[in-house]
């Protein structure tokens, strides 16, 4: 029966997306002026994995905005001039004054698995000896699924959707599709959903 697949199908999809909802945040939202994006060049270490850890002092407390040591794990990657970097926003919803970051493997110890401690800038570009510039033009961000985003247009092998964070479809197509607007959506790629900001 059509209506019945199309209906379990819908309710499937509809429970995947309150699940991952629950995991990333139940408000869509446009990146706001209070995130910060930050791209890691890994080059000149030998680091399996990308960890960021990042924090600021108010009235002699640590905020960690990534949570405690080593922090949140990257797997998200952008191409910029040829040069793949790791990349991760950070959004603690209100004004950060001296916020700073520490790009990691997992482990400690400053030069072998980690750098020193740096200066969080929004669209810094990092890498093992430190900034190196910033970075606010066109680029891809592949995902560890082999999603890719190309500012708003989001590229798939197959069929593909984006719904927003409250499970309704807003935009289906094949191969590639541009999300309406700026925004965090979650995308569905031949059954397999990807929580994704799109810039």
């Amino acid at each position: 029966n059509v209506t019945k697949d199309g209906s379990t199908m819908k309710n499937n999809i509809r429970e995947r997306t309150d699940f991952l909802a629950k995991q990333w945040g139940d408000a869509e939202k446009e990146p706001s002026e209070t995130s910060y994006t930050v791209y890691f060049d890994p080059a000149g270490t030998n680091w399996k994995k990308i960890y960021v850890y990042s924090w600021e002092y108010v009235n002699n407390t640590v905020n960690q905005l990534l949570g405690e040591w080593p922090g949140s794990r990257t797997q998200s990657t952008v191409e910029i001039n040829g040069t793949k970097y790791y990349t991760i926003t950070i959004d603690p919803g209100y004004t950060l004054f001296e916020p700073m970051i520490i790009f990691n493997d997992g482990n400690s110890g400053v030069g072998e698995h980690q750098t020193e401690d740096l200066r969080l800038y929004n669209h810094g570009m990092y890498n093992i000896n430190g900034l190196i510039g910033t970075h606010t033009g066109v680029y891809t961000t592949t995902h560890n699924n082999g999603l890719k985003v190309e500012n708003r247009t989001i590229y798939c092998d197959g069929e593909i959707t984006i719904y927003n964070l409250q499970g309704i479809a807003i935009a289906h197509g094949k191969n590639h599709i541009t999300a309406p607007k700026a925004g965090i959506y979650i995308v569905v790629c031949n059954n397999s959903a990807t929580k994704l900001s799109v810039r």
